[in-house]
């Protein structure tokens, strides 16, 4: 199955075949495990963004949540399906490194030194989170002992759940970089449908997103895979 040891597998599997595998995080006996995800209650999430959403640790439990209707939806395994919420988990964890305050002076400020006193928030940003904590990711599947082959699909999942939204206008888009993205996905077995969902889960509670541009992207993707046989 999904692990090179017994580490908390019944409980693990029982949260991961559940409909709320979110509920995982707060378990007693994985809080340590899970104490860098449970940290970004603090974390504020960019409001025209993630409207829905009040901080990162929410919209993560709900990506994940979602990621769980989406594999049902899907008929995905049951590695897929874990790789797929472990993914939904892991993909924002880096704000808690990156995030930063935008102020109407035009000046950016770490999210932990915003005071009342700095004025309005403009916006958040948290460029590069994507990739902000990959060795922490890592270390954490290994502590769950997830079997090597899903740690890296899981990661490489995270490193690239941004695609879609930052090469939305598919015009601008060399297929070099889509040639990159698809063997760095395909590297570690994790393929554009694992990616899709991924992508479905993280803007599930904003469909209009993913309708208008996640779909055009990944479809570019999949013409960039047929045409040069990838």
């Amino acid at each position: 199955m999904w692990y090179t040891f017994a580490f908390n597998k019944k409980e693990i599997e029982k949260y991961i075949l559940s409909d709320h595998p979110s509920q995982m995080i707060e378990d007693k006996d994985l809080s340590d495990v899970f104490k860098p995800v449970l940290m970004l209650k603090e974390v504020p999430q960019d409001t025209k963004a993630h409207p829905e959403h009040e901080n990162v640790f929410v919209h993560i439990t709900r990506a994940m949540d979602d990621a769980a209707k989406i594999a049902d939806t899907e008929g995905l395994s049951e590695d897929d399906r874990l790789v797929l919420i472990f993914a939904s988990l892991f993909h924002d964890m880096g704000k808690g490194k990156t995030t930063r305050i935008v102020l109407e002076s035009g000046a950016s400020i770490p999210y932990k030194a915003y005071k009342d006193s700095d004025g309005p928030i403009v916006k958040t940003t948290s460029e590069g989170h994507e990739t902000a904590c990959l060795p922490e990711i890592k270390h954490i599947l290994k502590e769950l002992e997830i079997k090597k082959n899903l740690r890296r699909k899981i990661v490489a999942l995270v490193q690239y759940h941004m695609q879609p939204a930052h090469l939305s206008d598919e015009s601008k888009i060399p297929e070099s970089r889509l040639v990159e993205i698809i063997k760095g996905l395909d590297k570690v077995g994790a393929g554009l449908n694992l990616l899709k969902y991924v992508h479905e889960a993280d803007v599930y509670r904003r469909r209009q997103l993913y309708e208008d541009g996640g779909m055009k992207i990944l479809k570019r993707l999949n013409e960039v895979k047929d045409k040069y046989d990838l």
